[in-house]
């Protein structure tokens, strides 16, 4: 019996390893899959838009909000995604923003989505540098689970080892 305790209990601990990190993502992903190609933007920049589930052919509008700005529509694809280029209003102002497109959903009720871009002025450091440059304001705990895994596995072989030590030392 203790002989397969190990096996399974290592295999245990690689299965929270492996499944560990679809627990930290956020389902479903905000925007409705609507994706930009920058979300670090300067006003009167053109972004290109991508945004999946929309009823082939219908036309969604598009806004700039804060404040309301119909900065145009776009037509979904015969496969319910619309494609398009948003210019940033030139009077945005720095700050968080969002871009919103109101339509047809694939299902053919009323569909609205919305994702969120940041403006900032059009020389400040942060101009064109994208969400790669966006603070990293969590835990890297990636590192601690390693240690953590293989502490468990050293302290799990070191019993295995004691016990057969005191098994063999008692038996006669």
């Amino acid at each position: 019996m203790r002989s397969r305790l190990v096996p399974l209990t290592l295999l245990g601990m690689l299965a929270l390893a492996v499944a560990a990190p679809s627990a930290w993502a956020q389902y479903p992903p905000p925007g409705g899959g609507t994706t930009v190609s920058d979300t670090t933007v300067v006003p009167g920049e053109s972004l290109s838009l991508t945004s999946p589930g929309w009823e082939p052919g219908s036309t969604a509008d598009i806004d700039f909000l804060s404040t309301p700005v119909d900065v145009g529509q776009a037509s979904a694809n015969s496969q319910g995604v619309i494609s398009t280029s948003v210019d940033i209003p030139e009077d945005a102002a720095p700050g968080e923003h969002f871009i919103r497109l109101t339509g047809t959903g694939e299902d053919g009720d009323p569909r609205q989505v919305r994702t969120r871009v940041v403006v900032v002025a059009a020389g400040s450091a942060a101009a064109g540098a994208g969400a790669s440059e966006v603070a990293f304001t969590g835990a890297n705990i990636a590192t601690w689970m390693v240690i953590g895994v293989a502490l468990l596995t050293l302290g799990t072989f070191a019993l295995v080892i004691s016990r057969r030590r005191v098994a063999s030392v008692t038996r006669p």
